[in-house]
């Protein structure tokens, strides 16, 4: 694998300037169709951690030139610069080639990989393998040039529109509260946007983007995508597919092209519908909605806990099952130590109380310029 920093894993917090655009997850996403056995196509995606920017490329043949080919096709595109690459334990991405492209003078690209089975290490590209590929492309199985070349065209259409076009949330913060995790977002923003406001390109790159920005037409991007979608499934379905799309009447396109107009009318409001609902947490009334089971016994079991407090659950459950073997049962030990650990922690707070009441204030010896003598301390 080359030099030891390659082999050692660097989280996403470990990127000191993951912050800044330029620091890309990327994965391969298989278009078998749920066979993995014989030629099928790839894609390989990349997407930036503090921007969202996302590029996406179709790959014939799984192979480490071949995927870093088409990563250098990436670097092209991007309008920043690349500065570090995570991946997965594939040996399509760290090998020999790819660790050398890297570290050849003028890119000095961080290459790093992910941890072995820990799946969310790469939630950013993950996130975008599903909404990028798999929600617009599907599972169906997918071989040949012809499949890649209506992939590669889709891509290219794609990457305009949601790069250029498309807002989305960016995760701002989250706590947990118990068992509950609360989650702030940034206000939806498409990536470039995001870019821009960050501020790291020159002003002729800004401008170049800009007016690409305004001379495209995301109605126009919408249907290049929607015709490869089409193309796709019937390459992808064989004859009957090719039979289908022959048979298609006026009546069907006219039914479709309604329907496209009624899904970008709701474009400008879409990101309000799918914005992050906040729930209401629930009031805890604190109770009880089951009868207590030990109800009749409760000054039994005070008296066997003050005469000896260190009395464990097991043991205590023992006493009740022989006084009363009708009622308790080994199913009560979970809710006996419950019980016991509250009331030791009651315990422990009376105690601590009259320690405390038994102490002087500290106020009385500092007027008497008496220092208090504690164990330990000089």
């Amino acid at each position: 694998m080359g030099q030891t920093e390659r082999t050692t894993f660097l989280t996403q917090g470990g990127w000191s300037d993951h912050r800044e655009p330029g620091w890309l997850e990327i994965d391969l996403v298989a278009h078998c169709g749920g066979r993995m056995q014989g030629p099928f196509l790839w894609t390989l995606v990349a997407t930036d951690i503090a921007t969202g920017w996302s590029e996406s490329l179709p790959i014939l043949v799984r192979d480490g030139a071949v995927v870093l080919t088409a990563l250098q096709l990436i670097r092209r595109q991007l309008p920043f610069p690349l500065r570090g690459i995570d991946a997965d334990n594939d040996p399509v991405f760290m090998n020999s080639l790819m660790e050398a492209w890297c570290d050849r003078p003028g890119h000095q690209i961080v290459l790093t990989r992910s941890r072995a089975y820990q799946s969310n290490d790469q939630a950013w590209v993950e996130q975008k393998n599903g909404m990028l590929v798999r929600r617009v492309v599907g599972y169906q199985r997918l071989e040949g040039l012809e499949a890649a070349q209506v992939l590669g065209e889709l891509y290219g259409a794609l990457r305009l529109f949601t790069n250029l076009f498309q807002p989305s949330f960016k995760l701002k913060s989250s706590e947990r509260d118990g068992g509950r995790i609360k989650r702030q977002h940034h206000p939806p923003r498409t990536p470039l946007q995001r870019l821009l406001a960050i501020g790291v390109l020159s002003e002729a790159t800004a401008e170049h983007w800009r007016e690409l920005q305004r001379r495209s037409d995301p109605v126009a991007l919408l249907t290049t995508i929607r015709r490869c979608q089409g193309q796709l499934a019937v390459l992808a379905s064989g004859e009957q597919g090719s039979a289908l799309q022959a048979s298609r009447t006026d009546r069907d396109l006219a039914a479709e092209n309604r329907s496209l107009e009624v899904f970008l009318g709701g474009l400008q409001t879409l990101w309000q519908t799918n914005q992050p609902r906040r729930r209401k947490p629930k009031p805890r009334t604190g109770k009880r909605t089951r009868p207590d089971p030990f109800a009749a016994d409760v000054e039994r079991i005070e008296q066997w806990l003050q005469a000896e407090p260190q009395l464990q659950a097991k043991a205590l459950l023992e006493r009740l099952i022989r006084h009363n073997p009708d009622h308790y049962g080994a199913r009560h030990l979970r809710t006996l130590q419950r019980r016991l650990r509250g009331y030791r922690l009651q315990w422990i707070e009376n105690e601590m109380a009259t320690l405390v009441a038994d102490r002087p204030s500290g106020l009385e010896d500092a007027q008497s310029g008496e220092k208090p003598v504690l164990p330990g301390v000089n």
